[in-house]
């Protein structure tokens, strides 16, 4: 099977407003914790793409100040050039975004899957694994 570049996909997810990207094989994952393991989000997959994007100051001030207007997930957002970039090369691509939604039933949808939103990929982990840097104190 045909993989696409890395310094395609690199150079899509900085177009797309990235700071740093990252590209972690799906051997990266092993032995990791069941709940934390990008397959069971999507069995097939052949690696994880990491994007990193600074938090601009204002951000963060609005945050202590306690008038955020918007939410880190409208951040995410900005992404999905990537997200149809990769669709595009007739690949398939999950986004994931570490949000919570407690009201969704957390049931599978089919035996021997993972329920919805029962994923917890670790940030921390997937960013080591793709060489975004390290785990510290």
């Amino acid at each position: 099977m045909k993989t696409l570049p890395a310094d395609e996909i690199k150079q899509a997810a900085k177009a797309a407003g990235a700071d740093l990207v990252g590209i972690a094989s799906m051997d990266r994952f092993d032995g990791a914790p069941p709940e934390m393991d990008p397959r069971r989000i999507f069995p097939d997959a052949q690696s994880v793409i990491v994007t990193a994007r600074r938090i601009r100051r204002g951000d963060l001030r609005a945050m202590e100040e306690g008038a955020l207007w918007q939410t880190p997930g409208r951040w995410f957002t900005a992404f999905d050039g990537l997200v149809r970039f990769i669709e595009r090369q007739c690949y398939e691509c999950v986004p994931y975004a570490p949000l919570d939604a407690p009201h969704m039933p957390r049931r599978p949808v089919r035996a021997g899957l993972c329920a919805p939103n029962a994923v917890r990929l670790s940030l921390e982990l997937a960013a080591v694994a793709a060489g975004l840097g390290e785990i510290g104190h």
